[in-house]
């Protein structure tokens, strides 16, 4: 089928200028920006007036579960998106021990849907490809599979032989397909890590010539110290780095805020740095989960001795 996309103004994301265009289109292929004189349209669109560009890409996703109960993603689809990046804020649906662990590893969890299994990224990419997607996706491993595949949920420090048994699996990860490493360090057990275990992971980030996506610890009153943190391992790793949703929290004013946190950027940009951050797009306050609101002990026996001792 010809498509014709007539009187449209053209922002094709190269950094070019915008102009008003028409965009010819054969099948599944562009074949022509610019403007058509022939008549042989199978259909005509007249965007006068309106913007056409290329599908946007959503950098900061939790749809890692959810595509599988909408794999068409209309959320996304209806907003122009046609890229998911997912895996983030160090919570991803893989690497697996079991899919009970899918309880405190994906966002939008729903204990009554019978799921294909998997356990490793490159099954769950098969899942993925196999309902039919309606966009694309790429995805990052999250820091809390990799704790809850060979540590458990525990909220510790790792022994040794565990951080090496976490780099291996994210090396793994990696040469599976993934784009990067994303921690969450507001959320247990991501939060009971130290600045040396992100950073000898990030190492391995690094040599995959990955990006490291982390939620900082703190983005009240903390905020300055958890961006100086985050800019410290990318630094020393020399690896890619994506501050997760840079946006201040109460209490960040006592600090100087987001502007003092965009600064600290600015500086490390000076200093060869790869740094960047992005924002919510709208109004609202701080969507997150309740475990990330209750203190480390109520963890230490495990998810369903949670919920009794909530009771």
């Amino acid at each position: 089928m010809n498509i014709l996309i007539k009187n449209g103004t053209v922002v094709d994301g190269t950094g070019s200028s915008a102009c008003e265009t028409d965009i010819l289109i054969n099948g599944n292929e562009i074949n022509q920006i610019g403007k058509c004189d022939n008549n042989d349209f199978d259909k005509v669109i007249d965007a006068e007036g309106l913007i056409v560009s290329p599908g946007f890409i959503d950098g900061h996703r939790h749809s890692d579960y959810s595509l599988f109960l909408y794999p068409d993603a209309p959320s996304s689809v209806y907003s122009g998106i046609t890229t998911e990046i997912i895996g983030n804020c160090g919570f991803s649906c893989a690497p697996l021990n079991s899919q009970e662990d899918l309880k405190m590893l994906s966002i939008g969890y729903k204990p009554d849907v019978d799921l294909p299994k998997w356990r490793y990224f490159t099954e769950y990419f098969d899942r993925l490809n196999e309902i039919g997607l309606g966009i694309n996706v790429g995805a990052l491993v999250g820091h809390n599979a990799l704790r809850a595949y060979v540590m458990g949920f525990e909220e510790r420090a790792p022994t040794f032989t565990e951080l090496e048994d976490m780099k291996e699996l994210l090396s793994k990860c990696m040469d599976e397909g993934t784009l990067g490493f994303s921690v969450g360090l507001e959320y247990p057990p991501s939060r009971s890590a130290d600045t040396e275990e992100i950073s000898q992971l990030v190492e391995i980030v690094a040599e995959h010539k990955g990006i490291f996506q982390p939620h900082i610890r703190n983005r009240a009153d903390g905020i300055i110290k958890a961006v100086n943190e985050v800019i410290e391992i990318a630094e020393k790793t020399q690896c890619r780095l994506q501050i997760a949703h840079l946006f201040p929290k109460y209490g960040a004013h006592k600090v100087g805020g987001g502007m003092k946190a965009l600064e600290k950027m600015r500086e490390a940009i000076l200093r060869g740095v790869d740094v960047a951050t992005d924002q919510l797009p709208y109004d609202m306050g701080w969507g997150s989960n309740i475990p990330a609101l209750l203190p480390k002990w109520v963890f230490d026996d495990g998810i369903e001795n949670l919920k009794n001792k909530l009771k």
